[in-house]
């Protein structure tokens, strides 16, 4: 097995882990909400539960799973006067779940063909010439290299190169950059994969500021 191999398994096995340990306390999460008046004799506090949440809800997000119940859970612990951070805007950006960005990629790699295809479509009204070196650009994904690309071409690579190592982000930048032909496709997995960027922020930002505040109790 691969190092690469053995790498690509580790995120979802460690998601399921810190998965299996957050649902483990989730329904005595649940109970603070459902009987107020035993708070003083809950084994943990709104701050401890809310970390216990977030490391399920990460978990989840990690996986491309459903966020609800931990949002739900957070918003028990809102109700009773503890600060979330962007919970409205979490809700939102969950519904409906995101496609992995793992997916994303996969679905990007199917877009190339169709963008070089498009990049080397020769016009209706060009010469002989120009459509056979169309044609052939199709055949072999002739390319300009160097200083000399730029516009769709010089997206294109980029968007390429994004792919080859899994950067979703630098994907969508490239994405965005493609002036046409219009490709209904790519548009749709454009906003595809902008859906996953705003809920991983939202999340990270949420992540973020409950460590800070647990960090800032100690």
């Amino acid at each position: 097995t691969s190092v690469t191999g053995v790498q690509t398994c580790a995120l979802p096995i460690s998601a399921a882990m810190t998965k299996k340990r957050a649902d483990t306390t989730a329904s005595n999460v649940a109970g603070v909400g459902a009987n107020e008046k035993a708070s003083s004799d809950f084994s943990i506090t709104p701050d401890q539960a809310s970390l216990l949440i977030i490391s399920g809800l990460l978990a989840d997000n990690m996986m491309g799973a459903p966020l609800n119940r931990w949002i739900n859970l957070l918003q028990v612990l809102a109700d009773q006067g503890a600060t979330i951070p962007n919970l409205d805007q979490l809700r939102i950006a969950a519904t409906p779940t995101p496609e992995r960005s793992l997916v994303l990629i996969q679905a990007a790699n199917d877009l190339v063909p169709l963008m070089t295809k498009a990049l080397n479509q020769a016009d209706h009204h060009s010469g002989f010439l120009e459509k056979t070196g169309a044609k052939l650009g199709q055949l072999v994904r002739l390319r300009e290299i160097g200083s000399g690309a730029d516009g769709n071409e010089l997206a294109l690579r980029a968007f390429e190169s994004a792919l080859a190592i899994q950067d979703l982000k630098g994907a969508v930048r490239a994405a965005v950059r493609w002036a046409g032909p219009d490709l209904p496709s790519l548009k749709n997995w454009i906003g595809l994969a902008q859906s996953r960027q705003s809920l991983d922020q939202v999340v990270s930002t949420l992540v973020a500021d409950r460590l800070a505040g647990a960090l800032s109790i100690q």
